[in-house]
């Protein structure tokens, strides 16, 4: 982990190269899971700034539900996520959980 975190460092142009590439697209970089009949896919995308998921900010999270009603104007569902006291605490648990077990 140390080694990890010394050379951190390293993918910052990498990252920066990133943003400033979705700036000159007219976005910003989010993380996003989409679900389908077909599949499940996750990842890093490029979301137009005018988006309701570019708006996210901090530990936010939001569903956006499109479907044969909501086509043209997709349902929204945007609010607090867990954050990192709140997801380190469901770790500590879990751990807990398993040396229990």
């Amino acid at each position: 982990m140390k080694d990890f975190l010394k050379r951190l460092d390293e993918w910052d142009d990498a990252w920066l190269a990133r943003v400033a590439a979705a700036r000159a697209r007219g976005g910003v970089l989010r993380y996003r899971c989409s679900a389908t009949r077909r599949g499940i896919g996750v990842g890093l995308v490029v979301a137009d700034a005018s988006s309701s998921l570019a708006s996210l900010s901090g530990t936010d999270n939001q569903f956006s539900f499109t479907t044969t009603r909501y086509k043209k104007n997709p349902l929204v569902i945007t609010g607090p996520g867990a954050g990192p006291a709140v997801t380190a605490g469901g770790i500590v648990n879990d751990v807990l959980q398993l040396t229990n077990a």
